[in-house]
């Protein structure tokens, strides 16, 4: 409601053979199946506001769809079922573990490097603390309602998301992202000058004279309130995604966010993007409401009742500030919202919701995990390192309870994708953010899933997964809850892509302590290499046990992926870019698993190099396909863009880890 965006296609027909005539609506995971006969959504006339045709597949395949269903069963089937059967290769790992872990004792990981992340520019506070919002008001405001982006949200949500894809930060100066919003509306003169507008090319920076990577909306522009790359902008827009420089590219991102601080400096003139007023019996909210319509009492407000509402409650606001008095501007608000219910019809989310997400806005789960997985994680392994040569009651103990409070960010974490699966209406995992906690979740999952066998397991675990979600901030990917677009908006949604995406978190976690196990080769010496050896042995094990569940898991979503096509499409596979790489990360794992049958591949260090390699076709699976290729499944990603040098030096990190552990190994 109130977008652009479509959230289905749909065709209504009637079917008519003999007497048995009847409507059905066709649409996209909503198929006509009649008489073996399997009717398709394809696609729709785009180009006319009434669309003139509708465009059907068909196919009339019953028995074929029958014993393809009935092979992909028996394969799921087989697949548990190795999981209890006593002569199976994960039976048979599991037996191993146990005399590993009943003669050993606990080890030790390397060193994390972190850098914090500290905010700057708190030389420019001064000059807009006279100038900040009230927090107890602006936290009333936060509870008014938008229509944006096709979703009726509070402007709690609204303002943070504004707010980071202006800055990149979820908070600045010392005030909440709702103070900003309302700052810059009621004193434009004033946050014109403060540095607000992220920049992340250092030729720029150095141009405009900034000490740190965020500049003014007025030092971007000329003496003649002109912007001072507009040129060079103009010409970037024509230019071909793949010919634009770095620095087009970044000018590109500059420019919508000089749009976005427009949009909101003018809000009062003409340019608002505040579409708080509901039009009753109308899906689409306006930015205007007169003060006739919205019943403001004269004792508020004695003015020209043509005077758009928008405009009169933020001249009160400053007024207020001002003043330090904000009883009218309360009022206000409440009048508003009242409004708002009174008009908005069932696009009016529940109250329980509404806080809900403001809640969920506040707390910022995933960002704080991130501090609570790395610091728990680390002093985890410390403890584990120090109990490799004290082994004592307080160890053992410390650890027994650093782990418990692992499991309960765990926890927390599961709550916080909950909580966004209620806001947003749709399972979460429908985007590159989504995708990625998801997949942190996944990862501590499997974590846990082997911390009984081995405390390393679940640190190791922990401090990868803390990575994981420090990349979400470092690649920016984007954490505006959005409506699920068409194809998506199926319960295969929650089956598919919960399975492949779990998955993704076992096989990270397995390359990973591969990882860890060759730097052990490197860290080997004739003093410890008896405890060495053992350690590395049980990862191993916990390893292959890991990517056993993770092929599977790979292989079960990947076929899953093909019925939801056949639900959807009326075919199973075409070899669009997305499926072509989830069967080539198959395909090299089962060839890992398999080693062992290649007498020039076995051993431990072999097993585990690969393990490490391996990542990387999940991360073309996963991240790749997503962001450098273009197919079905483009609704992931962001822009085009070129590998990421963080790529070929973690590639060059474990070429040289692995030579080093081959080194190190074979003399010992």
């Amino acid at each position: 409601p109130g977008s652009e965006y479509s959230s289905s296609y749909a065709s209504q027909v009637t079917v008519i053979d003999g007497d048995n005539i009847f409507p059905f609506r066709i649409f996209m995971n909503n198929i006509l199946n009649y008489r073996g006969f399997r009717f398709y959504q394809s696609n729709i006339d785009t180009e006319t506001k009434n669309p003139q045709w509708t465009g059907l597949s068909v196919n009339h395949d019953w028995w074929g769809t029958l014993i393809t269903y009935v092979g992909y069963s028996l394969m799921l089937l087989g697949m548990i079922l190795s999981f209890f059967f006593k002569k199976t290769r994960f039976n048979a790992l599991s037996k191993k573990l146990n005399k590993l872990t009943k003669s050993t004792l606990i080890i030790l990981f390397s060193l994390f490097s972190f850098s914090s992340f500290s905010q700057s520019n708190h030389n420019y506070l001064d000059s807009i603390e006279e100038y900040k919002i009230n927090e107890d008001h602006s936290e009333k405001f936060e509870r008014l309602l938008i229509q944006h982006d096709g979703r009726v949200k509070p402007i709690s949500t609204f303002s943070s998301e504004i707010i980071r894809k202006v800055s990149r930060s979820e908070k600045i100066y010392n005030q909440t992202p709702s103070q900003v919003l309302l700052g810059i509306i009621c004193y434009p003169e004033i946050w014109s000058n403060i540095p607000l507008l992220r920049i992340q090319n250092e030729q720029l920076l150095i141009e405009l004279n900034s000490k740190n990577d965020l500049v003014s909306f007025n030092s971007l522009l000329n003496v003649d309130d002109i912007y001072i790359y507009y040129e060079e902008t103009s010409s970037a827009f024509n230019k071909a995604e793949s010919e634009r420089s770095k620095r087009e590219k970044e000018l590109l991102k500059l420019w919508e966010r000089i749009n976005i601080f427009y949009s909101l400096k003018s809000t009062q003139i003409e340019n608002s993007s505040l579409t708080i007023f509901p039009v009753k019996n109308i899906q689409k909210w306006t930015t205007k409401s007169n003060l006739n319509e919205l019943k403001i009492p004269n004792e508020i407000v004695d003015s020209n009742r043509s005077i758009n509402g928008l405009n009169i409650y933020f001249d009160i606001l400053k007024f207020c500030n001002d003043k330090n008095n904000f009883e009218g501007a309360d009022k206000l608000l409440i009048i508003i919202q009242k409004y708002q219910i009174d008009n908005g019809g069932d696009l009016i989310p529940a109250k329980w919701k509404l806080d809900l997400e403001i809640m969920y806005n506040k707390l910022n789960i995933f960002h704080k995990l991130f501090y609570f997985y790395f610091f728990s994680g680390l002093i985890s392994l410390i403890l584990i390192i120090f109990q490799m040569f004290y082994n004592n009651k307080w160890v053992n103990k410390s650890i027994s309870i650093i782990n418990w409070i692992i499991i309960s960010g765990l926890f927390i974490h599961t709550l916080g994708l909950i909580a966004r699966w209620i806001i947003s209406n749709h399972a979460p995992w429908t985007n590159g953010y989504e995708a990625m906690i998801y997949t942190v979740w996944a990862t501590m999952l499997a974590g846990l899933i082997f911390s009984r066998k081995s405390d390393l397991t679940l640190s190791a675990t922990t401090l990868v997964s803390s990575m994981l979600l420090l990349f979400t901030w470092l690649s920016y990917l984007d954490p505006t809850i959005t409506n699920v677009v068409p194809v998506l908006n199926s319960y295969w949604l929650m089956i598919h892509v919960s399975v492949i995406v779990s998955s993704y978190g076992f096989l990270i976690m397995g390359g990973f302590l591969g990882l860890l196990s060759l730097i052990l080769m490197i860290l080997k010496s004739n003093k410890n290499k008896e405890i060495i050896n053992s350690k590395i042995s049980e990862l191993t094990i916990i390893n292959e046990k890991t990517l056993i569940i993770g092929l599977f898991m790979l292989t079960i979503g990947t076929f899953l992926g093909g019925v939801w096509a056949n639900e959807s499409w009326g075919r199973y596979w075409g070899w669009d870019p997305k499926e072509t790489w989830a069967l080539v990360s198959i395909l090299v794992y089962a060839f890992i698993l398999h080693m062992r049958f290649v007498p020039g591949l076995q051993g431990k260090y072999t097993f585990n190099l690969v393990s490490v390699i391996g990542v990387y076709s999940v991360l073309m699976t996963y991240f790749g396909v997503n962001y450098l290729l273009s197919g079905l499944h483009s609704y992931a990603a962001g822009d085009k863009v070129s590998i990421p040098m963080s790529v070929w030096v973690s590639v060059l990190i474990v070429l040289i880890i692995s030579i080093l552990a081959k080194l190190n190994n074979t003399k010992k």
